[in-house]
């Protein structure tokens, strides 16, 4: 059996979903209130709205990172090497559709549950995954030199570039 590497991205992750999980236990099972964001919950109509475009933004995250898992598969070998640099679909508008899955899953959890204990680790969570990001493209530049670069030059990181028209 061959032992897989676990990434600080992954590892992250999973701790943001246990402070997700503490915050709804603390806020449900025992009534504390000390990490929520008041004003997204000020009245009916801003919690409303702020639930509203929360689910929203989630639906979104979960359906960019698993279109973009789909297709992160079909460009990976059965060894686990990239077989060619992927720039169409999702990877067309952004370098790293999952990455931006997990950001505004992230984001969307801390309005959604109006927690600044959940933003804190949306905002760590941030940090590791721009980190990962940057690894990741040195190595692909390595890999795919001139190529990723200018997919670089043409593509942004976790949002779409605002392309100019001539």
């Amino acid at each position: 059996m061959v032992k897989r590497k676990v990434h600080l991205e992954e590892l992250f992750t999973l701790i943001f979903l246990a402070v997700v999980v503490v915050d709804l236990y603390a806020s449900l099972c025992l009534g504390v209130d000390i990490f929520h964001i008041s004003f997204l919950r000020i009245n009916t109509i801003v919690a409303s709205v702020s639930i509203a475009l929360s689910l929203v933004v989630l639906v979104i995250g979960c359906g960019i990172g698993y279109i973009s898992h789909e297709i992160f598969h079909q460009a990976v070998s059965k060894n686990g090497g990239i077989k060619h640099l992927f720039t169409r679909g999702l990877y067309g508008f952004v370098r790293h559709p999952f990455y931006l899955s997990l950001l505004l899953i992230a984001f969307s959890m801390a309005c959604l549950l109006a927690s600044y204990l959940v933003f804190a680790a949306s905002l760590v969570l941030t940090a590791v995954l721009v980190h990962a990001a940057q690894t990741e493209e040195r190595e692909l530049l390595k890999r795919f030199g001139e190529e990723y670069a200018n997919y670089q030059k043409s593509t942004g990181m976790f949002f779409p570039r605002l392309r100019r028209t001539s």
